[in-house]
């Protein structure tokens, strides 16, 4: 009540001043606000380029080098003759060579309990995968 009564005895100009001060002061914690939120946001998407993004082509390219391997077993068993069989058969293991390769960079780069368990659900694949495959390629032969 007290603190009411300082203020309709203070002048129209104090009370401008004072509320000028009071939308400055609120101005200056607002923006200091956003700076702190921008600053977090652009640590975060700085992280999300460097270590997410990285991590997704790498799993692409895992992808892309399966569907190839599979294309060229299929190629190695549709081929009548023996040297385009073999040529599909060292495509097969430097393309494999390729795949453990782009395998091992994304398991290096793993920052999470999850994508370790989601790496250890492709390696599992990758074995299952390479199990039938070897009966593929003793059957070619």
């Amino acid at each position: 009540m007290a603190a009411h009564n300082v203020v309709k005895r203070m002048p129209v100009r104090a009370k401008l001043v004072a509320g000028f001060v009071l939308l400055i002061l609120t101005l200056i914690g607002v923006s200091l606000s956003s700076w702190w939120t921008f600053s977090l946001l652009e640590g975060k998407t700085q992280r999300m380029g460097s270590v997410y993004a990285p991590q997704i082509e790498r799993i692409r390219d895992v992808e892309v080098l399966m569907i190839r391997i599979s294309l060229e077993a299929r190629h190695a068993m549709l081929s009548q003759a023996g040297e385009d069989r073999d040529k599909s058969i060292g495509k097969i293991v430097d393309l494999r060579s390729r795949m453990m390769n782009r395998l091992q960079e994304f398991e290096r780069h793993i920052s999470t309990p999850r994508g370790r368990e989601i790496y250890a659900d492709i390696q599992q694949a990758d074995k299952e995968f390479w199990r039938l495959a070897e009966l593929v390629v003793a059957k070619i032969k």
